[in-house]
């Protein structure tokens, strides 16, 4: 009877690590991999020696049982120390495990040199037989037991440590009270002399929670959602909120950003009529809504710009939280809040000197993108180069009807067209001017500068400028890194949702970046940069686009050719 329910723990404890494997996470974590593993080990040791018939089969399988389990419980506590932010050196490692096998080897030379006194005590049960051990003999190397006490400490501790503790208490509660019982059953059938154990089954559930916890332990470890480089961010602040909107982690630097943060407890929602619950749930709420992934929220004096995203610890990606990533953004502000304060005193003067000031505000917008080419060590000449490309495209679609284009929308690309890049005035110079690829944080940023081009349009346009003309510019300046497979930036879009102005510029730039020399790369012949071009009609750029840049070929070839 006992040898079937000990099988029937085995095979809940294998299919406990079996399930667990196949959510296939990203990150392994070694201590509770170690004792996921351990369990399905040590519970075949019960298994076999419930079936065992000679008396060394069951002392071989009683020195296995005894490892098995002390190297499981050396692994759950070191994972739980590390959950409640214990640091936890190399030594201690060897110490504890170290003490696993030093124990199994007093044992075994006490057995080997027939000093045991009693120390295995063989009873029947059906065809086979069960090994225990005795309490009067071990009480002083009981080491199992001592780590189950252990155990039980760190998670007394653990309950009762501070609110701004970031781990889960359920998860906590789980651990204490499968520890505690079998603390008790052990010392129970020890003090009592039972012929069996009923440990196996204590094991197989202790199995099934790790199985269960181990999404909730690893997404209230903020490293664990972050990549490597992030890590060691100082000046990025992350937090880890559920799909119910629950608050699971955040890094130190969180706090610089919502101080709130510091009384924030695990497992909770944020309190609605508080400053992070106004910041954080809206950012969740657009990104939801919407798919706006960034957007600013003032905090104190600090303006901070908060970017969404879904995290997930599987590889199958299927979404577990939502990352939120916080950044100072109070210069940036200010540098934008200059410019709107700037365009509010041109305002004034419309009434008047209307014609004048869209003069002005041509040469300001102008001299802005010279000022911000000339600030970018990568892009000498691009904008006058893109938009020379901009009108030999305009004119050939207006030429031979390749696209629907009006004349008021054709003119307005061609005005538009410098002002594309206005962004970059907030993209810091050592990421500008990088002689060497971007680290995948870098690029993030220097993608940012579309959106802000967009708003720096709006700024310095909206009001100035005639209506359909601040659209179309805003369109070329927000959506011209879009693509239409939809794997573009900012948002996303999809084919025709991209603004046609934007469509027409993006085969502008990228081409200009292709023949074009950057720090980074030495310009493509013409013929290398044709056939990207053609490859990515219908992927990066409007399929229609292919015909016109096809007409265009030579007219774009002989002019950078004369410019050289």
């Amino acid at each position: 009877m006992f040898a079937a329910g000990y099988g029937i723990c085995f095979l809940i404890s294998a299919l406990a690590a079996i399930y667990t494997a196949q959510k296939g996470y990203e990150n392994i974590d070694s201590q509770y991999w170690t004792a996921l593993v351990m369990i399905p080990v040590v519970n075949m040791g019960y298994w076999m020696s419930a079936q065992a018939l000679s008396i060394d089969a069951l002392i071989s399988l009683f020195y296995y049982i005894n490892l098995g389990t002390n190297i499981m419980l050396v692994a759950i506590l070191f994972g739980l120390l590390r959950d409640i932010g214990f640091r936890v050196h190399p030594w201690m490692k060897v110490v504890l495990y170290g003490a696993a096998f030093a124990q199994l080897l007093v044992i075994w030379l006490l057995i080997q040199d027939n000093m045991s006194g009693g120390l295995i005590r063989v009873y029947s049960a059906g065809n086979g037989h069960v090994a225990a051990v005795t309490w009067d003999t071990l009480w002083f190397a009981q080491y199992s037991f001592v780590l189950g006490i252990a155990i039980l400490a760190i998670c007394a501790i653990a309950l009762i440590r501070s609110d701004r503790a970031t781990y889960s208490r359920r998860t906590v509660v789980g651990f204490a009270a499968v520890t505690a019982l079998g603390i008790a059953m052990y010392a129970s059938e020890r003090v009592m002399n039972l012929e069996m154990t009923m440990l196996p089954f204590v094991f197989a559930a202790a199995s099934a929670l790790l199985a269960i916890s181990y999404d909730r332990i690893h997404s209230h470890d903020i490293t664990c959602l972050i990549s490597e480089q992030r890590k060691g961010s100082s000046e990025r602040g992350f937090v880890a909120v559920g799909l119910d909107g629950r608050f699971l982690s955040c890094n130190e630097k969180s706090y610089d950003f919502l101080p709130e943060l510091r009384a924030q407890r695990v497992d909770r929602p944020f309190p609605q009529d508080g400053n992070v619950a106004s910041a954080l749930y809206g950012l969740i709420d657009g990104f939801k809504e919407s798919g706006v992934t960034t957007s600013k929220f003032r905090s104190g004096t600090m303006t901070c710009e908060g970017a969404v995203t879904n995290f997930t610890l599987r590889r199958d990606g299927v979404p577990q939280g939502y990352l939120i990533m916080l950044r100072d953004a109070t210069q940036e502000q200010r540098n934008l809040d200059i410019l709107s304060d700037y365009n509010d005193m041109l305002n004034r003067e419309v009434s008047e000197k209307t014609e004048h000031i869209q003069m002005i505000q041509r040469k300001i917008v102008l001299g802005m993108a010279n000022m911000i080419e000339n600030r970018d060590g990568n892009t000498g000449g691009h904008v006058k180069r893109t938009s020379d490309i901009i009108q030999i495209l305009v004119d050939e679609i207006m030429l031979n009807g390749h696209i629907q284009l009006n004349g008021v929308l054709a003119r307005d690309i061609v005005r538009a067209a410098p002002m594309h890049d206005l962004g970059k005035i907030s993209i810091d110079e050592s990421i500008l001017n990088k002689p060497t690829q971007l680290t995948e944080e870098e690029y993030e940023v220097m993608k940012t500068h579309s959106a802000t081009s967009g708003e720096m349009v709006m700024i310095l346009l909206d009001g100035v400028e005639e209506e359909h003309f601040v659209k179309t510019a805003f369109n070329v300046a927000r959506y011209h890194h879009e693509r239409w497979d939809g794997k573009g930036y900012p948002d996303g879009l999809v084919g025709e949702m991209i603004p046609l102005e934007a469509r027409i510029m993006a085969v502008a730039d990228v081409y200009d970046t292709l023949v074009s020399e950057r720090v980074y790369k030495k310009p493509l012949s013409f013929e290398e940069a044709s056939r990207i071009m053609e490859e990515g009609m219908g992927t990066h750029f409007d399929p229609n686009m292919r015909s016109v840049f096809l007409a265009c070929r030579e007219k774009l070839e002989n002019y950078y050719s004369a410019a050289d």
